[in-house]
């Protein structure tokens, strides 16, 4: 088990800074950036049994960091969408009483 958590922190210090640079391209904030950055870690670590070894580690990672961020955009962007509606419909309620 340490061992376990050894080989994830050197794969997370090898790459993370690499990958909050991809993060940051795709965030509207460093700290928006740090959230991709750990959820794609996360789901690194958790697929790393399906890493193929049919191109570089890095490559892969970068793939999961890319789409956790356009994942993660596309929920901000609905959630500001139900958002803008709820606040266009409490308008209209105001303006008709």
């Amino acid at each position: 088990f340490k061992e376990k958590r050894q080989a994830q922190k050197e794969l997370y210090l090898r790459f993370s800074y690499t990958m909050k640079g991809v993060a940051l391209r795709y965030a509207s904030s460093e700290d928006v950036a740090e959230d991709i950055l750990q959820e794609s870690f996360i789901r690194v670590f958790k697929n790393l049994k399906a890493y193929k070894d049919k191109g570089s580690l890095g490559g892969w990672i970068r793939v999961i960091t890319v789409n956790t961020a356009l994942e993660l955009y596309r929920k901000k962007k609905t959630r500001d969408n139900k958002i803008s509606s709820f606040k266009k419909v409490k308008n209209n309620e105001k303006t008709i009483k």
